[in-house]
Formats: C-alpha cells, structure tokens, sequence
C-alpha cells in the first residue's frame, strides 16, 4: 500500500555505478526515493516490482543482452509508469528507435542537477497528459504545479513533486483562487481554482457539495439533514447540489 503521501519513488536502471550513484544523490538532495540497479539489468523485471514505483530513468545504452529500450517495454508490460530515457549525444540512431517506446522524457549525459529536475517535470506533465481523464490534452498555464491522473495527483513542493493518492483526501476547499486538499495528515494549498480541478478530478468518489466543497465520498462518517460530517467537520450541501449528492445514498 502507498503512503499517503510522499517524495515520489524513482527506480533507476544504470550500468555504470558511478552515473547510477550520482543520480540517486542527486534525486536525494531534491526529496525523492531512489534506488538504483547497475547489475544484472537482464533480469530486472524477475527481481523488481517496477509497479512499486513512481517514474523510471533509464539508460538507452545499457551493454547487457538487453538495451535500455528492451528493459523500458518490459516495464510498461508490468506497469504504467513515466519513464525517462538516459542517453548521450553519440546515441541518435538509438534515440529515433526509443521513440517508439514512448518515453516521457530525455536526460542526456552529462547532466546538471537543473537538467534533471526539468526532466522530472516534463515526464510526470506528459504522463499526466496522456493517463488523464480529462481527453481534450491541453494544458493550463497555472496548472503547472500539478498534474492529475486517474488514481492521484501530483503537486509540486519546491523543486520536487510529491504523489497525493485520491483514497486519502477526505476534502478540497476553495480558497478565493486556490484550493486547500485535505488529507488526514496534511493539508496542500494549490494554485487553481476549486472549480476548474473539480472538472479535472473525474472520479466515483468525489463529489461536489458546496461552492466552497468537494468531498471525497468514501471519507463520509454520517450526515444529518443537509450537513454531511467527516470526523468532526461539518459540511453543507447547498441546495444546487442536493439531488445529486443524495442519490448517492441507499437511505432505510
């Protein structure tokens, strides 16, 4: 099970150690969770979940039985995860031929730590952008700092991301144009509107209630009239929304 919340889990697949160290130090500084395999990258998918993790970085030219492209397609077998290739510019040949595993992104040898935080944006953008509900593609400015898929989403903390899964908000509220999501540990204040991440936010479990409100479903522990209660919070359901929210409901 994930946590409710965190650094997001990078796995690393680099055969030279001394490039596959330096990246895990790096995503370290910037808050993430690497863990790297510079040996026997043949047999990765047999001894690693890929599904256990976030994102992926991995180096096109790796000099096993299997490449870097081969070793990316068996990780989209296992799981749907953004994947960046790790290559140098005497790879073009091999660059054109990754293309068709779809990476999110390209970091290219040798890096800067600026280069690598870019990387990590553009992947969890592009993922986001084609894993979305939301099927139009297009991309508002002031959602940069996060991006939401079908099961979380991903928000910005300084110059790292963090992945915030839908089964742990309890509640998102408005405030004036950001929105406060709220879990049981921890509160993230966003730059958008309540309104348009509500439209962004096509899931089962969370509904709006309130100008001021959109709860997460599962979090309910009672309501009484036309106020909903998780824990000891209180929430109105304001007449637009009544009806919709109280079909939801198998009242005896």
């Amino acid at each position: 099970m994930r946590p409710e919340s965190n650094g997001l889990k990078i796995l690393i697949i680099e055969d030279e150690r001394l490039i596959a160290e330096n990246i895990a130090i790096n995503l370290e500084q910037l808050g993430y969770l690497p863990e790297w395999f510079s040996e026997d990258t043949d047999q990765l998918t047999k001894s690693v979940d890929p599904g256990n993790f976030d994102l992926a970085i991995v180096d096109i030219g790796l000099k096993g039985k299997k490449d870097g492209i081969t070793i990316a397609n068996e990780i989209r077998g296992c799981t749907n995860i953004p994947i960046i290739f790790l290559t140098s510019h005497q790879e073009e040949e091999m660059i054109l031929k990754a293309a068709e595993a779809g990476p999110a992104a390209y970091l290219l040898k040798p890096y800067h730590i600026s280069q690598l935080v870019a990387s990590i944006q553009v992947a969890i953008r592009n993922y986001a952008l084609t894993a979305s509900t939301d099927s139009s593609g297009e991309s508002d400015p002031q959602e940069e700092d996060q991006f939401i898929i079908s099961d979380s989403i991903f928000i910005r903390e300084k110059s790292r991301f963090i992945r915030v899964n839908y089964d742990k908000i309890l509640w998102l509220e408005a405030k004036s144009n950001y929105t406060e999501i709220v879990t049981q540990n921890q509160k993230y204040l966003l730059s958008v509107t309540l309104k348009n991440l509500s439209q962004k936010i096509n899931h089962i479990s969370f509904i709006r209630i309130h100008r001021s409100h959109m709860i997460n479903l599962d979090s309910i522990t009672g309501f009484e009239g036309n106020t909903v209660f998780i824990g000891e919070k209180k929430f109105p359901v304001s007449q637009q929304y009544r009806e919709n929210f109280f079909k939801k409901f198998n009242i005896i």
